[in-house]
């Protein structure tokens, strides 16, 4: 199943008093794992806060809304400066300029836009920005510019302005939030916009309870529905929804300044083995970032390439589960093969996990020399202790049952684990010989 993020929802406004817990699960159940939830005033704020102090897949955002200006005052922003010391908050906002409802003086607006981004860049926050109207825009970059905006960094959440507006937005270096008025049909500008700027720059998001998608329009809305959101991303650039939630969550993930790992390259050279990434989705390198979702027909003609040519081994890698592209791995391996290269597989055993289906490994078994399943835990206490995986109750069940399934597939195959003291080895060894496959163990340096 794919992993979404949800950049910007209200789940503590008042329309889920009633069945808050409830969302919360559909979300998770859609694969939402991750819900920035936004404050528009000190008092919502801190019930923001509150709620990610309960759920561990919430985060929060302080800040005061352009149509919540009347609640504006030096103790106000005081107040606000203070919750945002909260380790839980990693977003300033909601702020911005609100020129469609027009509640407030515009140039009164644009003053506490000002001085709301000054109060992020001294909490060193990124910050999530309202602006809606005529003329917003041309306002809220002209205010961003005067701020040093590009030192500040953040969304332009719901982005409903033009072209050159966009390119402005993201040469300060900020996302494109992309919300349900993506999939209204008459919203072919916006889209055309967004293909243009491309899928780099964009994170998605929901505005729960507001701004349902086209599927549930005119009913409210939540963080499950990101998925509709992200289904429609997936159309636009003919991508994989999977690679769409894996991107879109990186680029989240940058754009807020989270925690985050190594940058991957897609293909790149590890002493002459060509290692080929096709996802980053394994819970053991969580927070890896994939430079670029590649397509076979993009990285077959690159394997020509002469520091490429050189290596005599090719590795579908474990930094994310490769099987989930098992059509690539196919593709790709048969051109791999025909050039007389070894074709080796190193996955993490979730592939059918994440898929909720069994895979058909016949599909790939004749380009593939070699499966790998890395597993560095002989029960399911312990894998969840050392991987800390996405659905920790089954991911150890899954695992095994993926190796029963692909061992007839593969003449070659076997579970490789660290040489490490925290790994009980006889213990390995003991599963590997009820699974019928050997058991490999390597340097944790190598």
């Amino acid at each position: 199943m794919p992993f979404f993020f949800d950049t910007h929802a209200h789940v503590q406004n008042e329309k889920f008093a009633a069945d808050r817990e409830a969302v919360l699960a559909r979300a998770r159940m859609a694969g939402v794992r991750r819900i920035l939830n936004l404050g528009t005033r000190l008092a919502d704020s801190r019930e923001v806060v509150e709620l990610a102090h309960k759920h561990r897949d919430c985060l929060a955002a302080v800040g005061v809304h352009p149509t919540d200006l009347d609640a504006w005052s030096e103790a106000e922003a005081k107040g606000l400066m203070q919750l945002a010391e909260d380790p839980q908050v990693v977003v300033y906002g909601e702020i911005g300029l609100d020129y469609y409802w027009d509640k407030f003086e515009r140039n009164f607006q644009r003053d506490i836009f000002r001085r709301q981004l000054g109060m992020a860049r001294e909490l060193r926050l990124p910050v999530s920005m309202h602006c809606r109207g005529e003329g917003c825009y041309a306002d809220l970059i002209e205010d961003l510019r005067a701020e040093r905006g590009e030192e500040i960094g953040g969304v332009a959440h719901c982005f409903g302005g033009t072209m050159d507006e966009a390119k402005a937005l993201v040469d300060m270096g900020f996302a494109l939030g992309v919300g349900g008025t993506s999939t209204f049909p008459k919203s072919d500008d916006i889209r055309a916009i967004l293909r243009t700027i491309g899928i780099d720059h964009l994170i998605i998001e929901t505005d729960s309870p507001y701004l349902s998608p086209q599927p549930r329009r005119g009913k409210r809305n939540e963080p499950a529905h990101v998925v509709h959101t992200a289904q429609g991303l997936a159309d636009l650039f003919g991508l994989d929804l999977r690679d769409i939630a894996h991107l879109t969550w990186c680029n989240a993930t940058g754009a807020f300044r989270l925690p985050k790992s190594a940058r991957l390259m897609p293909l790149e050279v590890r002493g002459d083995a060509l290692c080929i990434h096709l996802t980053a989705m394994c819970p053991e390198k969580r927070g890896h970032r994939l430079e670029r979702v590649l397509r076979s027909s993009e990285i077959i003609p690159k394997l020509g390439r002469e520091d490429f040519a050189a290596c005599s081994e090719v590795v579908f890698c474990e930094a994310g589960e490769p099987f989930v592209r098992i059509d690539t791995i196919a593709e790709v391996g048969k051109a791999l093969r025909d050039a007389g290269k070894r074709v080796a597989v190193r996955a993490d055993g979730l592939a059918e996990q994440h898929l909720r289906e069994p895979l058909d490994f016949r599909i790939a078994s004749d380009c593939v020399d070699a499966l790998r399943v890395v597993l560095n835990a002989h029960d399911a206490e312990s894998y969840a202790r050392f991987c800390h995986p996405g659905e920790a109750a089954s991911a150890f069940e899954a695992i095994l049952q993926f190796i029963t399934h692909a061992k007839p597939h593969f003449d070659d195959i076997a579970i490789t684990c660290l040489d490490a003291d925290d790994v009980d080895a006889d213990a390995m060894r003991k599963l590997g010989t009820e699974l019928g496959v050997a058991v490999e163990f390597e340097n944790a340096l190598d």
